[in-house]
This record gives C-alpha cells, sequence and structure tokens, in this order.
C-alpha cells in the first residue's frame, strides 16, 4: 500500500481469467513478496464487469491454486458495476500509457 506504482499486463489470450491470473502470479513472484515478506493474504479488487460463466469457474480454479502454491490466502471484492471509471489509479496509469502508444505509432 501507498507505494504508488503499478504495472499493466497485455495478453494475447481471448480469456482474461487465465492471464489475470498468470499476472497475480508473476507479480508476487517478481514484486510483491520481497515488500511483503510476512504476507498471509493477497488481496485483489477486481472490476465488476464480465459474465459469471464457466470461464470464470475456471480463473476461480486457477486463483485457488496460486493461493495454495505461495501458502496465501486471496480474497477478491468486486467493484459494483460502472465504477471503474472513476478509479483514480486507472486514469494516472493510462495517462502514461496513451503517451507510449502515441509514441509507439
Amino acid at each position: 500500500m501507498n507505494r504508488h506504482a503499478g504495472g499493466v499486463t497485455v495478453g494475447s489470450d481471448h480469456d482474461p481469467a487465465p492471464c489475470a491470473v498468470a499476472s497475480i502470479r508473476r507479480w508476487w513472484t517478481d514484486r510483491g513478496r520481497t515488500p511483503y515478506p510476512g504476507a498471509k493474504s493477497l488481496t485483489i479488487v477486481a472490476d465488476g464487469g464480465g459474465s459469471h460463466g464457466y470461464r470464470v469457474r475456471l480463473g476461480e480454479a486457477a486463483l485457488q491454486r496460486l493461493a495454495t502454491d505461495r501458502d496465501l490466502t486471496i480474497p477478491v471484492r468486486h467493484l459494483p458495476p460502472g465504477t471503474s471509471q472513476g478509479n483514480q489509479i486507472e486514469h494516472r496509469l493510462f495517462r502514461v500509457l496513451r503517451r507510449a502508444w502515441r509514441a509507439a505509432r
């Protein structure tokens, strides 16, 4: 908390759940566990959009494997639909991304 750091993972899979869990796993392994060595819990805050089909269940199973592998409790909290537009962190991060994408053209 209060680290003022962000990251973006760009995936090519049509299913966001495995991509999201792989991103979380990579973040925890590469960046998360060092500043939080005694952590027993990793709370995920997710956008409230999307469907509740079988693909969501596949993501939950992958998230459970991550929790088991890393000996973590991983509660997932969902933002109400439509509220991510007011997320200041996303706005600050996407401003930087837009500039980078324009420069890459």
